[in-house]
């Protein structure tokens, strides 16, 4: 609460005889006062107060009460504290315009009532004599008001020995104010300083002045202390906004995989100050979430050169993220109050779905990584996702075409087209390009312009974002994905050859919610091949169901489609097993599995298409299958401890640092240089004995057999002697 020369007031003290005094954080003195100074405020009194109507009351008699309400921007979900700020606002504006100043938003209200309050009484006490009377006191973090209404005033002079009431205020050191109605002669007479609801406040209305507690300033600045307040008092709580926003991916191979992602790309006017600010809390190399949630905000993620996380945050703009941290943590000790509205994300919540692939001629790995081949003509749903009372929410579908090289139709089939549609968002569709070997995508029937530059990258990194809540983002002309709320995405690939590849990431809120040719996640292989029927594939003594089997599940998934591309569905007459297909001669078999390197799909599909490239390319999407489960499948230990440690010169602190990981690897804790003087770590405890305020920086890092965790906490560091008492707050 800013008071007159636009200092700070982290506390406030009242009572029963009308006064209000403030204080700051080291301060917790109650001093009664019960009676006002004779002569009233004079600017020498040390304390700041505020009377409001101050006289000596006693709450120990009749009914009287003392009530108090707190009010903010971040509490105005209920419609009477809306109501609260807007007439509190109103009333402020229309003082401020009969000064010709602008009008007043409140960020902070604190409403304090005295209802039906008797006076101090040594003798019979006359209970109909009561007093009901208001403070508001208010600010926007720059000016700060108190808006005083009387109700009833009814005290009379009874047998006290003091008559005086005094409304005013003062800085306690050289401003004050003695509010001349409380100043004269006449007490108890009409209009008099005891009837103050019966006199013209400045205000012009009966019973109700405004103090202006804050000297009004040219510029709207304050110092960084109160940059902070104010903008934490401005900020709604981080649930009201943060809902549907990704959390940070624990590694930097995650975050570059996972194509809810992206790297951050900034305006190049506005990156050198984001990024000098951003130096503040954490450096390197920074991801967005693709995707705002309904608020518009999103998630951002720093990571080292190691890979590391280093510092996640939700965001919603910059200038309401990264100033904010420098004022708060850098600036000034309030850390506390940055993390109370931009909560660190330390990964805890990142949970990777599971990933499904569709490659080759015609290969697919489940969900739950069962590998089975396919050779299917026509129009198929790889998967379909429900809702949780089951109503359709996303179906994938793909359409194949039998395999030709060099003129040579073969029997085996692989994707040429697919199409993906997202209840109440739309469709999306990847096609083989007429000319060139590139990929055509549509958006609700619209080809979306991807064009390429000289080393065949992509010239628009994110084509097209839709307003329905979903992107379509191009790594390359050949590679397209398109990504939807809460971590699914679908990415397509063409290969050399001409035929597309799929790779699925289904989300957590998926779980036990798939079907079709991915099979049904559940993470229990036995169960992956639900036929549309409602009956089950049956694996024998662990092994995937035969082959005819499988096709007449694959062809089960033909009959749920949501559309198809105008073409008939044609399934083959002439099916031939993978057995039949491998009994060729035992030396032209080594050598395909010599050069596909023991891969049996590389194989088969040479075998089956005449045509080495597909084979190769096939062992490339196996590896690369292979490459993620490993990226996503190890999650880095959880390292838990304060993001900001208090220290004192020459005392020793002990800090204890946690580590939780999710594949039960053994996990070891070092602290990472530079290591500051007088420091030591041992069995996930720091201890540390500051020699200087000289600012430094402490990194502890938790790591298991493949990865590791970050974290730097906020050092606030301070220095007092005589007996001094650090203010951290």
């Amino acid at each position: 609460f800013t008071l007159m020369e636009r200092l700070l007031w982290d506390r406030l003290y009242f009572s029963d005889n009308g006064l209000i005094q403030f204080q700051s954080v080291d301060t917790n003195e109650k001093y009664l006062f019960p009676s006002p100074y004779q002569d009233g405020f004079s600017g020498n009194e040390t304390i700041p107060m505020l009377a409001v109507f101050w006289n000596d009351a006693d709450l120990t008699l009749g009914e009287g009460k003392l009530f108090y309400q707190e009010y903010s921007q971040s509490s105005t979900l209920d419609v009477y504290s809306q109501t609260v700020l807007n007439r509190t606002a109103a009333d402020v504006s229309r003082y401020l315009q009969h000064k010709g100043d602008s009008t007043f938003t409140p960020t902070w209200i604190l409403k304090i009532t005295w209802d039906h309050v008797l006076p101090v009484s040594y003798q019979k006490v006359n209970l109909s004599e009561t007093n009901t009377f208001q403070c508001i006191l208010t600010t926007d973090g720059y000016q700060s008001f108190a808006l005083l209404k009387f109700g009833d005033m009814n005290w009379g002079p009874g047998q006290r020995l003091f008559h005086r009431a005094l409304r005013g205020y003062t800085d306690g050191k050289d401003v004050y104010y003695n509010e001349p109605h409380s100043q004269q002669n006449n007490t108890y007479g009409p209009g008099g300083s005891h009837r103050p609801h019966q006199a013209l406040g400045n205000t012009g209305q009966l019973g109700q002045w405004v103090y202006e507690l804050s000297r009004p300033a040219v510029e709207k600045e304050t110092e960084p202390r109160g940059k902070c307040q104010l903008w934490a008092q401005r900020e709604p709580p981080p649930s009201s906004w943060t809902e549907g926003i990704p959390a940070c991916p624990c590694h930097k191979a995650q975050a570059t995989e996972d194509q809810s992602f992206i790297l951050e790309t900034l305006p190049s006017k506005q990156a050198p100050i984001v990024q000098q600010l951003r130096g503040l809390r954490a450096s390197g190399l920074v991801y967005q979430s693709l995707l705002a949630n309904r608020h518009g905000a999103g998630q951002k993620c720093v990571y080292d050169t190691e890979g590391y996380l280093v510092a996640g945050y939700s965001n919603r703009l910059n200038n309401e993220d990264l100033l904010p941290f420098q004022w708060c943590c850098v600036q000034s000790p309030l850390c506390q109050v940055y993390y109370s509205k931009r909560p660190a994300d330390r990964c805890e919540q990142y949970a990777h779905g599971a990933i499904g692939l569709v490659y080759g001629s015609l290969h697919f790995k489940t969900f739950d990584g069962t590998e089975y081949s396919f050779k299917g003509l026509g129009e198929f749903v790889l998967t379909r996702l429900s809702s949780s009372n089951g109503a359709n929410t996303f179906t994938l579908q793909a359409q194949t075409a039998l395999v030709t090289t060099a003129g040579q139709t073969s029997r085996v089939t692989a994707v040429v087209r697919l199409a993906a549609f997202y209840q109440g968002i739309g469709k999306v569709e990847w096609q083989r390009t007429d000319a060139g070997d590139g990929l055509t995508v549509l958006v609700d029937d619209r080809q979306v312009d991807v064009s390429a530059d000289d080393r065949n990258r992509a010239v628009a990194l994110i084509a097209r974002i839709c307003q329905q809540g979903f992107a379509v983002r191009c790594a390359t002309v050949k590679q397209c994905a398109v990504v939807y709320p809460e971590g699914l995405w679908v990415t397509v690939s063409r290969g050399r050859t001409g035929y597309l590849s799929v790779v699925v990431d289904v989300p957590q809120s998926f779980y036990s919610r798939t079907v079709g040719l991915l099979g049904l996640w559940s993470s229990k292989r036995t169960d992956d091949f639900l036929l549309s029927n409602g009956q089950q594939l049956a694996f024998y003594h662990g092994n995937p169901p035969s082959e005819d089997e499988l096709y007449t599940f694959g062809l089960s998934s033909s009959h749920v489609l949501l559309c198809c591309w105008g073409k008939a569905i044609y399934v083959l007459n002439s099916k031939f097993s993978t057995e039949e297909l491998l009994s060729v001669s035992p030396q032209h078999l080594g050598d395909l599995r010599e050069r596909c390197l023991g891969n049996t799909q590389c194989v088969h599909d040479i075998l089956a298409t005449n045509n080495t490239s597909l084979g190769l390319e096939t062992a490339q999407y196996k590896e690369r299958y292979e490459q993620l489960a490993i990226i996503f499948g190890n999650m880095p230990p959880i390292l838990t401890g304060p993001m900001v440690i208090q220290c004192k010169v020459n005392v020793t602190v002990k800090v204890p640092f946690t580590a939780r990981d999710s594949n039960n690897d053994s996990v070891s804790f070092s602290l990472l240089p530079p290591r500051p003087p007088g420091v030591t770590f041992t069995d996930g405890v720091l201890t540390w004995t500051p020699f200087s305020i000289k600012p430094v920086v402490l990194s502890v890092k938790a790591n298991d057999q493949l990865s590791g965790s970050i974290l730097s906490p906020v050092i606030q560091m301070c220095s007092c002697f005589n007996g001094g008492t650090c203010q951290y707050k």
